[in-house]
């Protein structure tokens, strides 16, 4: 039950900060500022970590790679998509390209085929992935497409991090010591000698908020309830708990943002979701039934 509830909390936490991101860079900050305000804080928190753990076998370009992928390049794109597009398209196609684009990747430099059960999920999340593209094609503002091509491109960037974490085989608290310090290192001094800023224009309670939910909540708590959810369920299992992130993000819209999910995207939420499920294999029985029959034909 723990482990369950830990799974639950930590796509609870993921998905709805694609909302908590976009209310602010919708009211009074900057998207340079949401990742300053993420990363003073977290690299703070995670300097311990980083200092006992340091670099441990992994090369420096590996550090980068990591801090690249999920760390402040990461997090620009994405709340700057987030600036022009709803936080549900953020929730759905993030997470989305996250998934297929690991796959290739994995597959050209680690050598990890994927398997037929997984293409098929692929396929699924790609699908729902063009209806949100069919949707913003259409309408009447060319932002929001630039704002899901900005999902995508955040998408490609954390699979970086994802293939890599596999490659250097590093452990979820030492890779996001990683992140948040090499962040902090390299971004807020460009931050604060060349970037626009209106940290000065928020109200304390907003800076407050953000720095509670990008510092502590997404980057320490969130990871710590996944890995608690591996250690009780196991990574195979646990990973069925990400597929929750689009529900999470789609419905804190809702009463936060005041973005109710069209039709077109409720049925892209079905499709990614079961493409989810389906590509990490969690969906597999009734595919595996279905090559069974296939191989059982007489030739």
């Amino acid at each position: 039950m723990l482990g369950l509830l830990a799974g639950v909390g930590a796509a609870l936490l993921w998905g709805i900060w694609p909302t908590i991101s976009r209310y602010s860079v919708q009211s009074t900050l900057l998207p340079w500022d949401i990742v300053f305000i993420r990363f003073a804080v977290s690299g703070l928190l995670l300097l311990p970590v980083f200092l006992k753990f340091k670099l441990k076998g992994i090369p420096l370009t590996g550090a980068l790679l990591l801090m690249t992928g999920a760390g402040a390049p990461y997090v620009i794109i994405t709340v700057i998509g987030l600036q022009h597009t709803p936080a549900s398209h953020g929730g759905l196609v993030v997470p989305s390209f996250n998934i297929i684009f690991s796959t290739i990747g994995a597959a050209l430099l680690l050598g990890t085929k994927p398997t037929v059960t997984r293409l098929i999920g692929l396929s699924l999340i790609f699908l729902g992935c063009g209806t949100i593209f069919l949707q913003s094609f259409s309408g009447s503002d060319p932002a929001q497409l630039y704002g899901d091509l900005l999902y995508v491109l955040g998408g490609f960037v954390y699979a970086i991090y994802t293939v890599s974490s596999q490659q250097y085989r590093v452990n979820a608290w030492h890779a996001a010591s990683i992140v948040a310090v090499f962040s902090a290192v390299l971004y807020i001094p460009v931050y604060v000698l060349f970037l626009p800023s209106t940290l000065s224009q928020a109200p304390v309670s907003e800076l407050a908020m953000q720095a509670v939910f990008q510092g502590v909540v997404t980057s320490i708590m969130a990871i710590f309830l996944f890995s608690s959810a591996i250690a009780a369920l196991g990574a195979a299992r646990a990973v069925v708990f990400l597929a929750l992130m689009p529900v999470f993000t789609l419905v804190s819209a809702i009463p936060i943002l005041g973005e109710w999910p069209t039709n077109l995207e409720a049925l892209a939420l079905v499709a990614i979701v079961i493409g989810t499920l389906v590509a990490v294999e969690i969906l597999r029985k009734p595919f595996s039934l279905f090559r069974r029959k296939r191989d059982a034909k007489p030739s």
